[in-house]
Formats: C-alpha cells, structure tokens, sequence
C-alpha cells in the first residue's frame, strides 16, 4: 500500500463521481495540466486503481478505495 498524493487523491475522487473520464475532462474539471493528469493516472494504473479502456479512463467497482487524508485504505 503506498500513500497518495493530494493531486492523485484528486484525480480518483474525481473518476469515482463522473463514473468514467478521459484524461482531459478530468484535467479539465481538476484545473490541472492533461500532461500532469495522464502521468498520475498512469500511476494508479501501475497500483491497480484505475483501468483505461478507448481513452476513458475509470474506477473499477470492486476495487474503489476508500481515500482518506492521502491515505487508501
């Protein structure tokens, strides 16, 4: 278990609300750079919390964390 950024506990809260996402609507919603945005998601990926399928990116049901203070778990 690793401890999230603020910026990457963004993101997922953001992807858990809107369901699916691609990089940039949640770039856009997030005011933060797609670059920034596509690196963390990646990331998440890496951990097992976001899978991407034709450019949407979203949560798997069965593995939404809970996200509290920067921590999962």
């Amino acid at each position: 278990m690793s401890k999230l950024s603020e910026e990457a506990c963004d993101v997922l809260e953001c992807l858990m609300a809107s369901g699916r996402n691609s990089a940039r609507g949640v770039a856009e919603v997030l005011q933060m750079s797609p670059a920034m945005v596509i690196e963390i998601l990646k990331k998440l990926e890496a951990e097992g919390l976001v899978t991407q399928l034709n450019g949407f990116w979203s949560v798997p049901e069965e593995k939404t964390p809970e996200v509290k203070n920067g921590k999962r778990g």
